[in-house]
């Protein structure tokens, strides 16, 4: 990412930018951010699917598209649908220089971003426009080379979901080591209250912890919710719907193949990380929704002979 983009003031004035503002709000912002993303380089090509631009401009994404087609109508850039690919043609004149001489340092880093350039229906354009302003070398892709193809980017969701499997493994660990510690304590707890002739030989003996660890196992069957969760998931103060939470865990422990020795603390380590990624989105918020009764998979205890507490719970889920 650049640490800064430059932009002149006579892009309210200038001839461009006037046949922008005639398109509409949309394209006037999305301009801006073609020359302010951090998602460009100094050619001004590079990767743009419309999301992106939804995402960091707060657009819609029929404001994005609308936005980008204003900006090609006044020829500003250009975009190719396919490739996702943006050229905001002049951009390089800003943010490298108008043109550059012979023996310009700048030349080597222009022509090295130009050959890394993706083949797309924008490079034949901009080596025409600056061959000689940055004295360019041909595209391999003027000469029948192939070059790999273009790499998406890391979406948020895949980014999100390897950062809670390598949560969930270091939980794991840290419940190993737990049960191993109790374990020990347990263990030398039983020998010091046992008399012995020779106590000291005892003490200095080391003793191998008893296996006793529970085993972890899949996703019961009949896991539900319980009504120590219900109570805890009130006690935080969650505004979300807990049945989404519940939902989410399941169908990832499942699909995942997750295994734990304690799920319902499982589950509650779950909500508290957010894996249904509601706190993202308020249309999941409590207040979003009407109460309703308690639902099936709450335990009989809950769903027969104690109606107060469901009517008080309800909400929640």
């Amino acid at each position: 990412m650049r640490d800064y983009g430059k932009v002149t003031p006579k892009f309210w004035i200038g001839k461009t930018g006037k046949e922008i503002k005639k398109q509409g709000i949309e394209a006037t912002l999305v301009a801006m951010y073609l020359m302010t993303s951090p998602h460009a380089d100094m050619l001004g090509i590079y990767y743009l699917p419309f999301v992106y631009i939804a995402h960091d401009t707060g657009l819609s994404l029929e404001g994005a598209s609308k936005g980008v087609e204003g900006c090609v109508k006044a020829g500003f850039c250009e975009y190719d649908a396919p490739l996702e690919m943006i050229w905001v043609k002049k951009m390089a004149m800003f943010q490298v220089a108008p043109e550059l001489k012979e023996g310009d340092n700048q030349i080597k880093a222009v022509a090295k971003a130009f050959l890394d350039l993706t083949e797309c229906q924008h490079v034949q354009g901009f080596y025409e426009f600056y061959k000689d302003r940055f004295h360019l070398p041909k595209h391999p892709s003027f000469l029948g080379l192939k070059q790999a193809p273009l790499k998406g980017v890391r979406s948020q969701e895949q980014e999100q979901e390897q950062e809670q499997e390598q949560e969930q493994e270091q939980e794991q660990e840290q419940e190993q080591e737990q049960e191993q510690e109790q374990e020990q304590e347990q263990a030398f707890d039983s020998v010091e209250s046992k008399p012995s002739l020779n106590s000291e030989k005892i003490k200095a003996k080391k003793i191998k912890p008893e296996t006793t660890q529970h085993k972890k196992t899949s996703i019961p069957e009949d896991f539900a919710v319980t009504a120590a969760v219900v109570a805890w998931f009130a006690a935080q103060g969650y505004s979300e719907l807990l049945t989404l939470h519940f939902d989410a865990f399941v169908d990832k422990c499942t699909a995942k193949g997750y295994q734990y020795t304690n799920w319902e603390a499982a589950f509650k380590n779950a909500i508290r990380d957010d894996w249904a990624g509601l706190r993202k989105n308020t249309r999941f918020s409590v207040q979003a929704h009407q109460p309703r009764a308690a639902p099936q998979y709450l335990p009989p205890e809950l769903r027969n002979g104690n109606t107060n507490f469901i009517d008080s719970t309800a909400k929640l889920l």
